[in-house]
């Protein structure tokens, strides 16, 4: 397995986003406290401690994104009164 390192010194990233980068090296990295000096931080940034969890467990990337479906479509139902434009 590479590392988190190794996946960034590759130079073509254009078939990936920039969310889906960061979830490489994260899921690359041997383990979350080799490349998170401070897990406060991700748990503030991601608005719960969840993902850290799931990073420390070697979640997959897929099931990472998977596990945000239900919460997404929820917001989304919730915020459709809110937009301006359909």
């Amino acid at each position: 397995m590479r590392t988190g390192a190794e996946v960034l010194a590759q130079s073509n990233f254009d078939y990936l986003d920039g969310k889906t980068v960061g979830l490489i090296v994260n899921h690359t990295a041997p383990a979350a406290e080799d490349f998170l000096t401070r897990p406060q931080w991700l748990e503030r940034l991601s608005g719960t401690p969840k993902l850290l969890e799931m990073l420390r467990s070697s979640a997959t990337p897929e099931a990472i994104i998977a596990s945000w479906q239900e919460e997404v479509a929820a917001f989304v139902q919730r915020s459709q009164p809110y937009h301006l434009y359909p």
